[in-house]
This record gives structure tokens, sequence and C-alpha cells, in this order.
């Protein structure tokens, strides 16, 4: 049987490919070329589409149109894919200068005979811009993927909801998972996501271009009905000791739909061992920042107490993440305990820059 391929550009958080690639393949998605804040990726259209309506990771996703290159005069050298575009488009930025908005927008209305409209279009050619090269796409989400429903009540440096899921991937974790200091919720529920299988825009598939989708591929609305919901028996702790942000955590999760799904507790590091006694495989922990308010001296000793206390709640072999914004002085206390650094990775976004540390309990 021929199966008919098509690419997708996939937009993601700086150094996380690894873990975008993980998820790709979940749904059957290569990559076939990879840049520092891009991917392109190769599968058939069903599982680009379910892929789209399901990614955590994935900043934008577009269905691979032309790649184009611009002369010194800025005439269009092109080749890709043709489709069927009815009624209007705009040209939007996910990677390069928006002056280019401009100039592709231009091109494209040529080429399909079609009014570029920046108020109210029914579809959305994006592009991602690598040396002169625009690689282009459509839309089939016409919203933000990062943008999540659940995330109405927030923190002071809360994380970005797609880092939580790479963080998920970075740390390898199966089965039961606690949060410590989870703030918002974002990563427990970001995880609740992962094990059932549900997705994040259940609730909001008015955004796909199923008109486009369906001109071109005979793909409707009812194909995403039935892939909703796999249950998986993994138990989700989210704890922390400010109830304001617990309360926070239960209301985000509430929207989330995964109230249930959630075991909230307002705990202190010194009492874990009450609650899992050697008994839990991962744990991931938001660490206090280093700052002028939280003094190294400080942030050591949390250090130091974070990891005698996890040693007695972590099985053997288990695994911890250690968020945090600092690196050097963080390695100096771990290495004189019983953990070991399996890996370690910088996630930058905008100004921010986190340490991600995974830790093995030896």
């Amino acid at each position: 049987v021929l199966l008919f391929m098509e690419k997708v550009i996939v937009s993601f958080v700086k150094n996380t490919f690894e873990e975008a690639k993980e998820e790709l393949e979940k749904f059957n998605l290569n990559v076939v070329e990879f840049y520092e804040e891009f991917l392109i990726a190769e599968g058939k259209i069903e599982d680009i589409v379910l892929y789209t309506y399901k990614t955590q990771i994935a900043l934008n996703v577009m269905l691979f149109f032309k790649k184009i290159v611009l002369d010194e005069d800025e005439n269009v050298v092109a080749e890709g894919k043709s489709f069927v575009l009815k009624n209007s488009f705009k040209v939007k930025k996910v990677l390069g200068e928006k002056y280019y908005e401009l100039v592709l927008g231009k091109y494209f209305s040529k080429i399909l005979s079609l009014e570029v409209d920046y108020k109210f279009p029914e579809n959305i050619i994006g592009f991602v811009k690598e040396e002169n090269t625009f690689f282009t796409g459509i839309f089939l989400y016409n919203k933000e993927l990062y943008k999540r429903e659940y995330k109405v009540y927030s923190i002071p440096n809360s994380l970005n909801s797609n880092i939580a899921a790479s963080i998920l991937y970075f740390s390898n974790i199966k089965d039961d998972l606690l949060v410590l200091r989870c703030g918002d919720g974002v990563l427990p529920i970001e995880y609740y996501f992962k094990t059932t299988n549900n997705s994040v825009r259940k609730y909001e598939k008015e955004y796909f271009n199923f008109q486009f989708l369906k001109n071109n591929f005979g793909i409707e609305e009812s194909f995403l009905e039935e892939k909703n919901t796999e249950n998986v028996n993994v138990k989700i702790y989210c704890f922390d000791d400010s109830t304001n942000y617990l309360q926070r955590a239960k209301q985000n999760a509430r929207l989330a739909n995964a109230e249930k799904n959630i075991i909230f507790s307002k705990t202190d590091l010194e009492l874990l061992i009450l609650k899992f006694n050697k008994n839990i495989n991962n744990v991931i922990v938001r660490h206090p920042f280093l700052s002028k308010h939280f003094t190294e001296n400080k942030y050591n000793k949390y250090t130091k107490i974070l990891l005698e206390e996890l040693k007695n709640v972590l099985k053997e072999k288990g695994l911890l993440t250690i968020i945090t914004n600092e690196e050097e002085e963080i390695k100096k206390t771990i290495n004189n305990t019983n953990f070991k650094i399996l890996k370690h990775k910088k996630i930058f976004r905008g100004d921010l820059t986190l340490n991600l540390f995974l830790l093995r309990n030896d």
C-alpha cells in the first residue's frame, strides 16, 4: 500500500529538541531536519492531525507548504506543496523578522488569488526563517499551542506549560509522581494529560482548521471524537508548603478536569517520610531560586535538607529532578551525597534560564 507522507514544521522551546523528538515519535512522526528552535518531521496526515491535537511540547505546528528563498532583490524562489486554500488568509511570523509577513503575504496573495486579511483570516500561513530560507506551513490549529485554558490561577515565576511537559520527558517518568513545591500545579496537571492520553485541547476543537483539512484530505471534526482518554493507573501528588499556592493548583486542576487524579497536600519536607517511606520512584522539585532574598547560604542549606529527606522517600534507584536557576553551587552539594547526576541541561525561554538536574538515589 502506497502511503502519502506529509511534512510538518514544529517549533519548540530552545534546547528541548530531544524531548520534542520523543513526543513526535509517539505519534509515528520521524524528524527529517532540525534546527535550533524548530524541526521538520514526516508522517501520515492523520498522525499529524492527532499530534497537533495532543502535543504538549510544541509551540507551533504547521503543515509544510513551501520552502522559499529570497534573492537580494526579494524575488521569491519557491518549491513545495500545492494546497486548496479558500477564502482569506494571513501570514504570521513564528521565527524570524515580522517584516517578512508583508513580503510573503504579497507572494501568497498572488499565487493563491486570495486577499490578505489580518483581522479575521480563515487560514494562517506561518513561517520560520533560517538564514535566507523560509519554511512556510499552514496552521492546522489557529491558536497558540502554548496557551492552556486551565491555567487561570498563576503564581510568580510560574512554569511555562510547554517547558513543564518537556521536563516530564527529560525526567523519563513512567509511573507515580510526587511534585514538591508544585506552585500553581502546572507540572502535575501536564503529567495528568500525558498519562491519561487526554488532549489539553479537548474542549477547543473549534480552533482546528477543519475546512482546510476537509478540502485537502477529507478529514472532518469527527476524526478526533474517539481519540480521547486512555486510563492509566498512576498516582500524582501535588505538595506545597503554601496554602495559597495549593488552592491555585486545585482550581487549575479543576478547570483541567484533573482534580480527581491528583492528590493535594500541604506538607513540609520533614514530614514526607511519613507518607512515602522509600516508596516512590519519581520526584520533581522546583528549587527556590538563588537571589538577593534567597542567599547562597540559604540555598545550599535547603539543597542539603532536600536531598537528606528525599533519600528516605525515594525507592532505591528512584529518580529526582531538580529545577533551579543555579548550577555550580548545587553540583557541589549533590556531589557530597549518595545521589548521582544522570544528566543536566539548560532550557532557555526569553530571559529565563532553567537548569534541570536528573539524579538517581544510589
